[in-house]
């Protein structure tokens, strides 16, 4: 076999553990998206048709069968989970609890509103997570595209509520909460999980939930100002897809035109400092000559 077509193996190789690899992300992508709203009118159900308004049990359960599941796919080695330490635990108290919080006040919220201003709600998270970037981590203000969507949805979730002749001061206020501590949960956990991905999945699944909200289970008040403000959630939703997908896009291409001008200049000064026509450069004005060993040193 030629190196020509070795390397266009090797290159095919490479191609099809890609593709697997994008499967596989857009796979779990779509079962995350899928359980997160089937869990929404899975609890609505339980809390209103069945009566069972517990949402602290609920929670404790659920959170029990996924442990659960976890364990038995880590033990058939279908997944890698790292071992449960002390250390560990102690790092993970904090978003643990925001996480418990934001699903018990959540579960409140949705037992006293219809799922589609449950989901238009929800949909505020990314106010507040912007917010609390800003002053908590400093990291600056987004683009003008995220701000832009943020507020049309927020504005969205305003005007839907106003139009709601069924609000419920309590449902609301838990909702509100509900989304403080996601977004304190979110910040903590964001060093170990894509930004990009969370953000397009989950504001598909909450666009997803309202839709699908809209015809089950009722409660939602026909009239102007809630139609307007929910498809002023929808349209500012589908735009901060949009945004945030396109600041992943580019930083990606930023990034890879970084590294291939680094690369290339590097080569090119390497070459030239061989043919001996570089004197000094960047990348070799550091460089300097391994000294030769004497008799005496090499016999040590």
């Amino acid at each position: 076999m030629s190196a020509n077509q070795k390397k266009n193996v090797l290159h095919r190789t490479l191609s099809m553990d890609e593709a697997r690899d994008s499967i596989k992300a857009v796979g779990s992508a779509v079962f995350y998206g899928t359980c997160s709203v089937s869990m929404a009118f899975i609890n609505k159900a339980l809390m209103t048709t069945f009566k069972f308004d517990y949402p602290v049990f609920i929670m404790v359960v659920q959170m029990i069968f996924t442990i659960f599941i976890l364990e038995l796919l880590s033990c058939l080695q279908l997944i890698q989970l790292p071992k449960y330490t002390l250390s560990r635990g102690k790092s993970f108290a904090l978003p643990a609890l925001f996480y418990a919080l934001n699903s018990v006040l959540g579960l409140t919220a949705l037992s006293h509103m219809n799922v589609a201003m449950y989901g238009v709600l929800k949909r505020c998270v990314p106010l507040v997570t912007m917010f609390l970037s800003v002053v908590i981590l400093k990291q600056g203000f987004p683009s003008k595209k995220t701000i832009a969507s943020v507020i049309c949805l927020t504005s969205g979730c305003i005007v839907a509520g106003y139009g709601d002749l069924q609000f419920n001061l309590a449902a609301y206020t838990c909702g509100g909460l509900s989304n403080l501590t996601q977004s304190l949960y979110l910040l903590l956990v964001q060093s170990m999980t894509s930004a990009l991905t969370t953000s397009v999945v989950g504001g598909i699944k909450a666009m997803l939930q309202t839709l699908f909200g809209l015809f089950t289970f009722g409660g939602i008040s026909h009239n102007m100002a809630t139609y307007v403000g929910i498809g002023m959630n929808l349209s500012g939703g589908l735009y901060y897809i949009f945004s945030k997908f396109s600041e992943g896009k580019s930083k990606h291409r930023s990034e890879e035109s970084l590294k291939k001008i680094i690369s290339i200049s590097t080569a090119e000064d390497f070459k030239k400092y061989a043919n001996g026509s570089l004197k000094t450069s960047a990348s070799t004005s550091k460089l300097k000559p391994i000294p030769e060993q004497t008799d005496s040193q090499e016999k040590v």
